[in-house]
């Protein structure tokens, strides 16, 4: 039994209408019920976790009050690489020439 033993992360993947949203809700549901402390993260522009959990759509960890032990966020994949993007080559800019700069920032683009 996948939820008596668990791993410590687990991800949901596949197309989208696969039922990685429910599936993972239900086992985040599950295991935070059997006391264990669980982070639940999606990164789906589209992410319809809160309606799910009734709980505000929020890019910081929220605790879900219905269930205790389980805490949830939605990460904005775009927002999350531009900010990774900045912290990464903020330091650089006026070290190196702009165009070395500019080609870092478009390896990093993804």
């Amino acid at each position: 039994d996948a939820l008596a033993t668990p791993v410590r992360h687990i991800f949901f993947t596949g197309k989208g209408g696969v039922g990685k949203t429910s599936l993972s809700c239900g086992t985040a549901i599950a295991l935070a019920k059997s006391g264990k402390k669980v982070f639940l993260v999606s990164t789906d522009p589209a992410s319809n976790l809160n309606e799910m959990l009734e709980i505000p759509k929020l890019d910081v960890p929220t605790d879900v009050p219905k269930v205790p032990g389980l805490t949830v966020m939605n990460i904005d994949p775009e927002k999350a690489g531009e900010h990774y993007r900045q912290r990464a080559l903020d330091p650089l800019r006026g070290t190196v020439p702009d165009a070395d700069l500019k080609r870092m920032e478009e390896s990093m683009s993804g």
